[in-house]
């Protein structure tokens, strides 16, 4: 029976975050890692995923009037999986369940793949695997005047991002044996593909407060001017 040794009862999870923060009234400062690891479901092959984070902030107040903000963090996801689709009816899970359980994974005596196995544990171990990447970089800087006239607030924020996907597969041929010969050929043609989409954005603001009072009546003005870029 194939399921239980190619299939694991349980699965390992990894979870540690650091931070780091200091400073005074006119500079402060804080400092975050973290790390996630998790094993996926099967015992053979690449099945895990693995995510980093880092996250920075610092507040700088150079006088009474002017003070800058600055928030910094970058994340990745990297998921490492089989050549083949897991899950739906003609993925790995399926063919394990479907797969016969009396044809030994191997042509006796050697070490050739046997024809008429399930080829789930081939794939696993020989057939290749999928290297995904997620990254993603974020910052926001915020320029801020206080008191600039009696009640008037001025801010200056600049928000750029980039997000960078890559998608690494490849595949190897897999051969079935009889006793003496190949009998059958799973991902006949060898292939590597390589992807990579980088997308790019920011956002550009310049915001006002105003407060005034008239006598019994507090008055707050709000205006400002926004603009956004978004390429691939």
């Amino acid at each position: 029976d194939p399921i239980p040794v190619l299939t694991k009862s349980k699965t390992g999870i990894e979870n540690y975050n650091v931070s780091v923060k200091g400073g005074d009234s006119a500079n402060r400062f804080s400092v975050s890692l973290g790390y996630f690891g998790r094993q996926g479901l099967f015992a053979a092959g690449p099945d895990r995923t693995q995510r980093m984070n880092a996250r920075m902030s610092l507040n700088n107040r150079f006088n009474k009037h002017l003070s800058l903000e600055t928030r910094l963090s970058y994340a990745q996801t990297n998921t490492f999986s089989p050549s083949q689709p897991v899950e739906g009816p003609r993925g790995l899970l399926a063919g394990l369940y479907r797969g016969p359980g009396n044809v030994p994974v191997y042509v006796p005596g050697t070490g050739n793949y046997a024809y008429g196995s399930a080829p789930t544990y081939a794939i696993l171990e020989d057939g290749g695997e999928r290297d995904e990447k997620n990254n993603y970089v974020d910052a926001v800087f915020t320029l801020r005047a206080d008191s600039v006239a009696k009640g008037l607030t001025l801010r200056l924020i600049y928000s750029p991002q980039q997000h960078t996907l890559q998608d690494n597969l490849g595949r190897n041929t897999l051969l079935f044996w009889n006793r003496v010969a190949p009998a059958a050929a799973i991902q006949p043609d060898n292939m590597l593909q390589k992807s990579r989409l980088v997308a790019k954005g920011g956002n550009l603001q310049l915001l006002g407060d105003y407060d005034v009072k008239k006598e019994k009546h507090n008055i707050h003005l709000l205006g400002g001017y926004t603009q956004e870029t978004y390429n691939t």
